[in-house]
């Protein structure tokens, strides 16, 4: 049963995190570079941290949903 939601969990994951640029282009949340601090050259999404917790809340949640 738990490899069964941990397949499901990392599909769900893999899906949102195809679709992060697309996902960060509508909501428009970017981290600018500014050339003193952050090293990257073009904007980067800030949506890596979304991505976790919506799959790790998914996989508990369905996790105790099967177990009650």
């Amino acid at each position: 049963m738990i490899s069964l939601l941990t397949v499901l969990s990392l599909i769900i994951n893999f899906l949102i995190a195809y679709n992060l640029n697309k996902i960060a282009y509508i909501s428009n949340i970017f981290d600018e570079p500014d050339n003193k601090l952050k090293k990257h050259k073009s904007r980067v999404p800030l949506l890596g941290g979304i991505i976790l917790t919506i799959n790790f809340c998914l996989f508990i949640f369905l996790l105790f949903s099967k177990l009650l």
